[in-house]
C-alpha cells in the first residue's frame, strides 16, 4: 500500500484499475467526506456526474455514494474534455497501479458426434 497521492484542483486521474475512468479533480476534503471519500471527481463527458473518490493504497476507487449531476461544475467539465480526448496532461496519479501477471483462459471447443 502506498499513501494517497498528492492532487489538485482541475488534476485529470484514472479512478478504478487497469485502464478505469478519466475523471477531474473537482473538490479535497480536509477531512474524510461523509461516504468516506478523499476528494470528489467529475466524469462521463457526455452527462458529466460529481462523485467522492478514496485512495485504497494502490489506486482511487468510487465510494458508495449515488453521485450526481455534476451542475455548477463547468470549469471542471471543460479539464475533463480535454483530458479525455487528448490522453489527458495528467499527473502521476495516472500512472497505473503494478498488476499481477495475466491469466490465460484457454477455451476448448469439443467436437460432437452425429
Amino acid at each position: 500500500m502506498t499513501s494517497m497521492p498528492k492532487v489538485s484542483l482541475r488534476d485529470c486521474i484514472t479512478v478504478g484499475e487497469s485502464r478505469g475512468v478519466r475523471a477531474v479533480v473537482s473538490h479535497i476534503y480536509d477531512a474524510v467526506s461523509v461516504h468516506g471519500g478523499n476528494i470528489q471527481v467529475v466524469y462521463c463527458q457526455d452527462q458529466p456526474i460529481d462523485r467522492d473518490v478514496r485512495w485504497n493504497g494502490t489506486h482511487w476507487e468510487f465510494v458508495e455514494d449515488l453521485g450526481g449531476h455534476a451542475n455548477g461544475l463547468q470549469k471542471y467539465i471543460k479539464v475533463l474534455q480535454s483530458c479525455s480526448s487528448k490522453g489527458g496532461k495528467g499527473n502521476r496519479t495516472n500512472r497505473k497501479a503494478p498488476q499481477g501477471k495475466k491469466k490465460r483462459v484457454m477455451i476448448l471447443h469439443r467436437k460432437t458426434r452425429r
